[in-house]
């Protein structure tokens, strides 16, 4: 049996739509077993309510019945990310709070390789090549930010989709260091830049690995990640390709088959 790729999302159930699309796209384009961890947690505000328990069932009945030693938890790291919020400046606005479960990737009883996603991703290829990236000795690997490696720096990096080498980050600090920061700075956009204040290196993956502005022949993940459009309004698009009206022309076609599995599966849960 192949090795299995080990994959981290985080999220309320407000977001479990998203993880959900995101995860029937890497069933499709991998024959390998996936063994899946969702963080999520208990908020005292409106959009604070964790994953049900029901739903991660759901998704975990998707991944056993390929009979490939497939599965996945839930855990619950409430108590943490309260602290965390607690102890931090307010959030800008359209930050998610369940943004910052990702700095809890030490605490989620895991090991080795783990590869985080954001829920707006779809693998447009084998997630097993993204899994077995290699790191050159750095602690995680991650791909220039489209924007920001232009406006902040030449390696500043986008965090939706992170490769980590749990032993060496716990060992580096990674996480500590990124937790701290966001408790004793303000830092611009804290959920995507805390990792990179660390001072810990990054290994700057290829752009396949999380494309974020439009679907290409190599693209391995397509990130539909918030961006600032111009027209017809200057405004900000978020991403959400579950909706499925966030996919235009090709990317349509590329993602069409899991969008309709995405859609069933939908509908089948309604019906229960």
């Amino acid at each position: 049996m192949e090795t299995a790729v080990q994959l981290l999302y985080c999220g309320s159930n407000e977001g479990y739509e998203g993880i959900l699309f995101s995860l029937l796209s890497a069933m499709r384009r991998t024959r390998r077993p996936l063994q899946v961890t969702l963080l999520t947690a208990a908020l005292d505000l409106p959009c604070g309510k964790p994953i049900e328990c029901a739903k991660a069932e759901y998704a975990k009945g998707l991944l056993q019945s390929r009979k490939d030693g497939s599965t996945l938890r839930l855990l619950d790291r409430s108590a943490e990310l309260t602290d965390l919020l607690a102890a931090m400046a307010p959030l800008p606005k359209g930050v998610s709070p369940y943004a910052f479960l990702k700095f809890f990737a030490d605490k989620a009883e895991l090991s080795g390789r783990v590869l985080y996603l954001d829920a707006d991703t779809l693998l447009s290829g084998d997630v097993g090549i993204v899994f077995d990236q290699g790191l050159s000795d750095c602690a995680f690997g991650a791909v220039r930010d489209a924007k920001g490696s232009w406006i902040i720096a030449p390696d500043y990096f986008n965090t939706g989709v992170l490769l980590f080498d749990l032993e060496r980050a716990k060992k580096e600090g990674l996480f500590e260091k990124a937790r701290l920061l966001l408790k004793e700075e303000r830092l611009y956009l804290p959920h995507r830049s805390a990792f990179y204040y660390t001072g810990v290196p990054a290994y700057l993956l290829p752009p396949s690995c999380n494309e974020q502005t439009r679907l290409r022949s190599d693209t391995l993940v397509r990130h539909f990640c918030r961006q600032f459009k111009l027209f017809p309004l200057p405004h900000l698009k978020e991403g959400a390709p579950f909706r499925g009206y966030e996919m235009r022309g090709k990317e349509y076609k590329r993602f069409e088959r899991t969008y309709e599995e995405y859609l069933l599966q939908r509908e089948g849960r309604k019906a229960e």
